[in-house]
């Protein structure tokens, strides 16, 4: 089993939400790869996976990130439509995050505001006041319109993820074998059966 506190630093790999604090709404993803932020809902939908295109490790501002959303199509911004159709990785799924408020490599946790610039230089905003629901890249703006608050799922992230320097203090990490009787129910948790990472709270 793997813990995990809640203000730790998020990692590559992560599951997250982007939640438009000025209405509760969050950005969703649908199967037709339209994308939108219409709904309170925290469900599969509205879930992507964080990807660090510098790979493995904690979530700095200013890195580069793609999210996968549960399509496995990526989001695109193409013009100044946001949109989930491709799967490609390449400069229209690509966006600076910039956490409000932080420096240039400061370490970005859950709950974070922050701010995604996409390759035109313009900053996402979503269910604006004059375009209700709507998810766009119009602006270079960092202002009220453009944040948002990024929330972790609270999985599991993968094996490849997970890296002891990023466990948290509180914790202690050990070599483990995964028995191969439990392999089927980790995989449901994200966790792949080779995985060799265990972790436990250690004593005060």
């Amino acid at each position: 089993a793997l813990l995990r506190a809640a203000a730790a630093a998020l990692r590559h790999g992560d599951g997250v939400f982007l939640l438009v604090p000025r209405t509760g709404h969050r950005v969703t993803a649908q199967a037709d790869g339209a994308v939108h932020a219409r709904w309170e809902h925290r469900g599969g939908w509205q879930r992507f996976s964080l990807e660090r295109l510098g790979g493995a490790g904690d979530l700095r501002s200013g890195d580069v990130v793609l999210l996968r959303a549960w399509t496995g199509k990526r989001l695109t911004v193409q013009g100044v439509r946001v949109h989930a159709r491709f799967d490609h990785g390449g400069a229209w799924q690509r966006f600076v995050l910039e956490a409000k408020g932080a420096e240039v490599g400061d370490v970005v946790s859950a709950k974070s505001t922050i701010f995604l610039k996409a390759h035109t230089g313009k900053v996402v905003d979503a269910d604006a006041p004059v375009a209700p629901g709507v998810v766009q890249a119009r602006w270079a703006d960092l202002g009220a319109w453009q944040e948002l608050v990024i929330e972790w799922d609270g999985r599991t992230p993968s094996c490849a993820a997970l890296t002891a320097s990023s466990i948290p203090e509180l914790l202690t990490t050990m070599t483990v074998q995964l028995p191969s009787a439990l392999s089927s129910d980790c995989a449901g948790f994200g966790v792949r059966p080779s995985c060799r990472h265990g972790f436990y709270a250690a004593s005060p």
